[in-house]
């Protein structure tokens, strides 16, 4: 009996999306997550049980999906954003008192 193995081939593909994308997910727990895509970066605001995250990658990759259904709004990428860095600012502002 000969080994077998499974053999997987990437392929990278061009979504007809223009930079920059905003997307929208909610995991399993509900927590949102908002993503802004520019050319070379990807900004992540979590929001997790115990706090908020803010990821800034410059080497990323997506998988296939339908990023239609995921799509939102500059306006709502800012929003959590700008609520993330005064939650971490006053966090921040009350440990140093």
């Amino acid at each position: 009996m000969k080994f077998k193995y499974i053999k997987r081939t990437t392929e990278e593909v061009e979504a007809d999306l223009e930079l920059p994308i905003y997307l929208y997910f909610q995991d399993e727990l509900g927590y949102d997550e908002v993503v802004k895509v520019t050319d070379g970066k990807k900004i992540t605001v979590k929001y997790e049980l115990f706090g908020i995250n803010i990821l800034v990658e410059t080497r990323f990759s997506f998988e296939a999906l339908n990023f239609d259904r995921f799509l939102t709004t500059e306006e709502h990428f800012n929003q959590v954003y700008t609520e993330a860095l005064e939650y971490i600012s006053e966090s921040i502002l009350c440990k140093k008192s």
